[in-house]
């Protein structure tokens, strides 16, 4: 099975990722001062999250290993329920997808 390269999402332009993505090792990522969103580009062999500073990463982890980061804020998704009325949109409501509704203070961040 083909795997894309450990670093092919910080080579996405920022228009399409919405942030600044680089990709670097654990090395790199323990040499940081400020809060990070880091997380490994393939595998789950630590969990992808904000670190503080670099020294938050666990010092299990080798040094070699690839990870991606950016900056100190994780992928925000969106979760916006459908409307109970069937046909008809939240009142003041605007379209959040096919056949989706929003409606201010409805709407939870994840």
């Amino acid at each position: 099975m083909l795997e894309p390269a450990d670093g092919w999402l910080a080579e996405l332009p920022e228009e399409f990722t919405g942030r600044q993505v680089r990709a670097g090792t654990v090395a790199d990522a323990r040499a940081l001062n400020r809060p990070t969103f880091v997380k490994p580009p393939r595998d789950k062999s630590f969990p992808a999250d904000v670190y503080t500073d670099g020294s938050r990463l666990s010092p299990a982890l080798d040094p070699a290993t690839p990870v991606l980061r950016g900056a100190g804020r994780p992928p925000v998704r969106v979760i916006c329920p459908a409307s109970p009325w069937p046909g008809r949109p939240w009142p003041g409501s605007t379209t959040a997808g096919p056949g989706r509704q929003r409606r201010r203070g409805r709407c939870q961040a994840t």
